[in-house]
């Protein structure tokens, strides 16, 4: 979230507004940390003792220095620049659209309500320690989606995070007999007594709860109390409904909430009472709108409120919006935009109004921003109803748009990385940022160095990463550092209920053994160096050694000051890892176990996907900020751009349930797919036939609105064409000849060997000599080995097989093998709980040819139905499977040949003699030696040896 500073707020001159930048100085003469404040802490932010520690490389971000000439905001240099490079703006896309978005300004709130906020009235700090319980008491609406207050727990800040579908909820205007009154009912019923009500409702349930605190509560209470009541257009209504009641309680009253506004929402936000809703006596009748709102007199259900009407916030927000202000309205137009004015969108959207809303201003106080854990609450809660709207476009949409072929139709950190090159030349990067658990982010990013750039040897890794604590006195800021933020633990038997621990043992495999040196373990992952020098920082008593450091640039963690963790990859398989944890998505955390009535299968029931996304998904305030602000969330340079293709006439065509075929047909879409403009482009343009369809989108760039094909001015991406399966016969074959052929300018262009058009797409990867020696299916497990999961890949090979399109199966396995069994390794390792489990490649292959057999199986075929292709065998599986057997078999083979070598290396020339006929004689299985030469041997064995000046007996 970005941080606010109320007191910066207000004493910001107007005069500067007229600027697009503040010239402000900066007084400290060294750059320090930023401090994190608990905006949430039980004592006084003034009294708080905040660590100043001064660290010349701390990348500070300074203050917000940038002010919109539209809408005032004031904004840091990174987000003015957003979009904005040269600078040249003076509106920024942030906060108002570059000056699209035009809101009327809140209207300021009372003085000595702004005081609660400002912590100047003394009741402030009780005030703002339970805004969200006080905001409770006065609400009309309650929240549908699940509080998780679990992660609350020990010392950490605050945080709010919400789980499942969130929505607002509203009951009748009276309570059914015998319950007892909530949120709206609150301003009807029993009113006499209505301040103990509100309290009761909204107890804190402690029972240690003081008379002190209860009189703070009741007094907090009576005056914001007092202050909707002569400010809030809502609460007059209720009042209104609450008057009728006393004059006569058996009348059957309904609270009609308007949900439409007359009045331009880009400068008109405070209805009046009767513009809010009207009193119904009686039958509803016919003059109601589908987004009003009708609150009967009494009723056992609630009823949810539609995200789109205008007093959706107000209603659960009284506290940020104490005058009952309008929220957002589907009919509020951009900036200058009338009727007649012709553009592709000309309303603002839920997030550029929230975007707009949530931002700090010149000489404007934001109850909004000051509202701490609310303010939290209200991010969520904006976020949801973006997320809301989306997802009920999809829904809809879902019943009407078709796809088919045309065919049968006929009948959207990096910046020091990549620019300022901290690690070397970056040739390209992706990253993305997710929440964890506390709903912080946390990003993983992957960068692909130039060639003179990259590491090529142990020795030049130290250089750039370091896992070991440095020494204090030559670095005390980076000592204090890696204390702070690279230590791993303590966990273990020193504290067994760290988050990391699994079945009593560090699921990250700490504490790492000490090394000498750096070096790359039979995987090629790094083992970096951890001598045992005798240096450890403590923490919580323990006393952590260069075991449990986590690998640091030294550069990178004193500019950011946070918890940085560089690692080098060497291998594909590392960096596939990489690409599947950025590409992984959310972690699911629901389950539900549903009962089957029918008693039968119900797999062909449709899956609800929105559903499933909205019981999954657990949403933080840092995230949905983030979101609001349209942060990327996923990042790639550079750019991918997936080429689709497809045979003659085959093309898919989007359309609704109710469009004219005719019409559908004669769209431009149809007829200029990116495939096809592909082909046309070849036509007119010479530099545009040097190049296949895969390298095309180096040189050229697609024009979605034109639908065309253009050469490429500035940039660069890369190009990959839809992978298919060998099933698909022709489309398989033309992939292949896409990534091969240059220049066509139609299919049969494609087709074209030496002059001669080939019948078929398969007949020319024939005539071109692709599919020889079954070539072609042992470069596509090696190209989808590239990103795809081991089991992916077994699948593909299982898929070939049962095509009966490979000659000699066995050739293919034997070349494949290595790709074919990635995966195994670990996967028995997570099976066998046994991290340092080491396979041969004969147990390897077995295991891979017994998981193929498995996806053969379920296929009702088998490795038997292919000549030449050895099946596995089960009695090894066995044993592989057998925790005892794999636990006597596990031992480091590296660490034993390296034993080895250096005992061969201790023996004398006699030594070495016997032990060179000794083995041979093993490897030749020639039996025993004769008895003189045991004789000399018993004799050799037992004298005394000098080995490296000492004297041992060897035996």
């Amino acid at each position: 979230m970005r941080a606010t500073n109320s007191s910066s707020v207000t004493q910001a001159s107007s005069s500067n507004l007229s600027c697009r930048k503040l010239n402000r100085k900066r007084k400290i003469p060294n750059i320090s940390q930023i401090p994190i404040l608990d905006l949430t802490s039980d004592e006084d932010l003034r009294d708080q003792q905040i660590r100043q520690q001064l660290i010349s490389d701390y990348l500070d971000h300074g203050d917000q220095t940038f002010v919109c000439t539209m809408c005032h905001a004031q904004l840091w240099t990174y987000e003015a620049l957003k979009g904005n490079t040269s600078g040249k703006k003076t509106s920024y896309s942030m906060c108002c659209g570059n000056g699209k978005v035009e809101l009327p300004q809140l209207k300021q709130a009372p003085t000595n309500y702004q005081n609660l906020f400002r912590n100047v009235d003394p009741k402030g700090k009780n005030f703002m320690k339970n805004i969200r319980r006080f905001n409770s008491m006065f609400s009309f609406t309650s929240m549908g989606g699940k509080v998780d207050s679990s992660i609350n727990r020990g010392n950490a800040p605050y945080v709010f995070r919400l789980s499942g579908q969130n929505y607002h909820c509203m009951g009748s205007l009276l309570p059914i007999d015998g319950s007892k009154p909530k949120f709206s009912q609150l301003y009807i019923y029993d009113t006499e007594n209505e301040i103990t009500n509100r309290q009761r409702a909204f107890s804190t349930q402690n029972e240690g709860c003081t008379s002190t605190s209860h009189s703070l509560d009741i007094e907090i209470i009576r005056f914001l109390k007092d202050m909707l009541d002569s400010t809030n257009e809502l609460v007059k209504c209720y009042r209104m409904a609450r008057d009728c009641f006393d004059e006569n309680p058996h009348i059957d009253l309904k609270l009609r909430l308007i949900g439409r506004r007359q009045q331009d929402g880009r400068t008109y936000n405070l209805p009046t009472a009767s513009e809010v809703a009207a009193l119904i006596v009686g039958d509803i009748g016919d003059a109601i709108d589908n987004r009003d709102i009708i609150v009967t007199t009494k009723s056992g259900s609630l009823q949810r409120i539609n995200e789109l009407h205008p007093a959706y916030l107000g209603l659960q927000y009284p506290l940020l919006f104490p005058y009952g202000d309008d929220g957002y309205r589907v009919d509020i137009p951009h900036r200058d935009v009338d009727p007649s004015t012709n553009t592709k969108r000309r309303f603002c959207t839920m997030r550029e109004f929230f975007a707009y809303r949530i931002q700090d201003r010149v000489n404007v106080f934001s109850l909004i921003l000051n509202s701490r854990r609310l303010f939290q609450q209200f991010l969520v809660d904006a976020y949801t109803m973006i997320e809301t709207e989306r997802l009920y476009y999809i829904r809809n949409q879902q019943k009407v748009l078709r796809c088919e072929s045309y065919e049968t139709l006929k009948s959207v950190q990096s910046h020091d990385l990549k620019k300022k090159r901290l690690l070397g030349l970056v040739k390209a990067v992706v990253y993305t940022v997710e929440f964890q658990k506390r709903g912080l982010p946390h990003a993983h990013i992957c960068l692909f160095m130039h060639p003179d750039y990259k590491l090529p040897t142990v020795e030049h890794i130290d250089r750039v990463i370091s896992a070991e604590i440095p020494n204090k006195d030559d670095d005390p800021e980076l000592y204090s550092l890696v204390s702070e933020f690279m230590m791993h633990g303590p966990c273990g038997s020193d504290n067994p209920k760290c988050p990391c621990m699994s079945e009593n043992k560090c699921s990250k495999n700490f504490p790492k053994p000490f090394l000498e040196n750096t070096s790359v373990d039979s995987n090629g992952y790094p083992m970096y160096r951890r001598r045992n020098d005798g240096s450890f920082i403590e923490k919580s008593g323990v006393k952590l050694d260069n075991r449990s450091v986590v690998p640091y640039h030294k550069t990178l963690l004193k500019r950011y000051q946070a918890h940085i963790n560089v690692e080098w990859c060497n291998q594909a398989a590392s960096i596939k890892y990489l690409f599947k944890y950025i590409n992984k998505g959310p972690d699911r955390a629901t389950v539900e176990v549903a009962q089957n009535n029918n008693g039968g299968d119900n797999d062909d029931a449709p899956v609800d996907e929105i559903k499933n996304y909205y019981d999954c998904r657990y949403l933080s305030a840092c995230e949905a900020s983030w979101r609001i602000y349209g942060f990327d969330v996923h990042y790639r340079y550079p750019s991918v751009v997936r080429l689709p293709f497809h045979l003659p006439g085959k093309q898919n065509v989007v359309y609704g349930a109710d469009d004219d075929i005719e019409d559908v047909l004669n769209k431009q879409s149809v007829s200029s797919s990116m495939f096809l403009s592909w082909m046309s482009c070849n036509e007119h343009n010479e530099d545009a036939r040097k190049l296949s369809y895969v390298e095309f989108p180096t040189k050229f760039v697609w024009k979605q609105e034109d639908r065309c094909w253009e050469p490429r001015k500035k940039g660069f991406s890369i190009g990959r064409i839809h992978t298919v399966s060998p099933n698909l016969g022709e489309a398989y074959f033309l992939r292949i000849l896409l990534n091969k052929v240059k220049g066509p300018k139609s299919f049969p262009d494609i087709r074209t060997v030496n002059g001669q058009v080939c019948p078929t797409f398969r007949d020319a990867c024939y005539a071109l000599g692709l599919l020889e020696d079954d070539r072609e299916y042992i470069d596509a497990i090696e190209e989808a080995s590239h990103s795809g999961s081991g089991y992916y890949l077994r699948f593909l090979f299982a898929t070939m097989l049962k095509s009966n399109s490979l000659s000699k199966p066995c050739y293919v396995w034997e070349n494949t093998c290595q790709y074919l069994s990635d995966g195994i390794l670990y996967n028995q390792r997570i099976r066998l709980k046994s991290p340092g489990l080491s396979l041969n490649d004969d147990q390897l292959k077995n295991l891979t040819l017994y998981e193929i057999e498995k996806i053969l199986l379920q296929n009702n075929s088998s490795l038997k139905d292919f000549v030449g292709m050895p099946y596995p065998d089960h009695d090894s599986i066995s044993s592989s499977n057998n925790r005892l057997i794999t636990e006597e078999l596990d031992f480091d083979m590296n660490s034993l040949q390296q034993e080895s070598h250096q005992l061969l290396d201790s023996l004398t020339i006699e030594q070495r003699s016997v032990f060179d006929e000794i083995m041979t004689a093993v490897k030749q299985k020639k039996g025993e030696p004769s008895k003189k030469k045991t004789k000399a041997r018993k004799q050799n064995a037992l004298s005394p040896t000098p080995v490296n000046g000492v004297i041992t007996c060897s035996h």
